[in-house]
């Protein structure tokens, strides 16, 4: 730790920051706190930030690439707070740790989780391609049919690996562009359907964003293949924030749900139902049905889905 003026001078150096940073306290003392940090930071004003964040708030937790004697960097995290200096003067003590290690393996562990999903879609793809083959090797149309459905769940979770490698953050995602790219990827699925989008950015963990994205994967699917007898129709998929909920809606402009539907009985639902309705109990959803209306709430962890 080391201490500086309100205009950034160093006051004070201590045998961890000669530790760190490589300065002598001779070498140091009165010379510009600035040159500790990068030519980046110094641009964007890192220091003045710390200074007047830390006069607002009391402290000012930093993290960012500092450079040491030498001009090697390395990531320092810490925080700054004001104290009294001599004379009565404002001055400001910098903690600081050298967190490059953390660092280092943190970027690692980043690259492996990408090499891993990575690795984990193209396996996906495989197993997609096989039931594909299988699909077309039988003439048992509700063996081709089940053997494509499983096709199309399969592919929306290798899509999702192949969305998750290649973003900053594995864990989380913003559903409404993933939801987006999913709904172009079905639309091209059917040439009868229109698939029509609407979202505003909302960030989900990526497993619940695998379980948001079947439950529109199936609902859509489901649509394609009952909503209008005569094979065509509009199918619309929203999703928004609104407070701490997400609200995500699928609708068609078919014939609805059959009378006396209901999605909690099991021995009568169809498996792309069956699946529906084991992924809202994944999402503690709540569920509700209004003149063949479904309607499920999904909070983050807890919400609800209207349909």
């Amino acid at each position: 730790m080391f201490t500086f003026d309100q205009q950034g001078f160093v006051l004070s150096w201590n045998a961890g920051a000669r530790r760190i940073l490589g300065y002598e306290e001779k070498e140091i003392i009165g010379r510009d706190a600035r040159i500790l940090f990068t030519p980046e930071e110094r641009e964007a004003g890192a220091l003045e930030w710390e200074i007047e964040t830390a006069n607002r708030e009391g402290r000012a937790e930093n993290e960012r690439f500092h450079v040491r004697k030498g001009g090697s960097r390395f990531l320092g995290s810490g925080l700054t707070m004001p104290l009294k200096a001599r004379h009565d003067k404002v001055g400001y003590l910098k903690i600081m740790r050298d967190d490059t290690e953390r660092h280092q393996a943190e970027q690692h562990q980043q690259v492996m989780m990408r090499e891993m999903s990575h690795r984990v879609k193209n396996s996906l793809m495989l197993v997609t391609g096989m039931l594909a083959m299988q699909a077309r090797g039988t003439d048992v149309a509700e063996v081709k049919r089940a053997l494509t459905d499983a096709g199309a769940r399969v592919a929306t979770i290798a899509a999702m690996h192949d969305h998750l490698w290649r973003q900053t953050d594995l864990e989380t995602i913003d559903l409404a562009d993933f939801l987006k790219g999913l709904c172009e990827r079905l639309a091209q699925t059917s040439d009868q359907h229109a698939i029509v989008f609407e979202g505003t950015p909302c960030r989900i963990d990526a497993d619940g964003a695998i379980q948001v994205a079947l439950l529109v994967n199936e609902l859509v699917t489901n649509a394609f293949k009952h909503a209008d007898p005569s094979g065509g129709g509009r199918i619309d998929v929203k999703v928004e924030t609104a407070a701490e909920e997400i609200l995500l809606a699928v609708s068609d402009q078919g014939v609805g749900l059959p009378q006396g539907f209901d999605l909690r009985d099991s021995s009568r639902n169809s498996l792309g139902m069956k699946i529906v309705g084991g992924l809202v109990r994944q999402l503690k959803a709540k569920l509700a049905i209004e003149d063949l209306i479904v309607g499920w709430e999904l909070r983050p962890r807890e919400g609800v889905f209207y349909r």
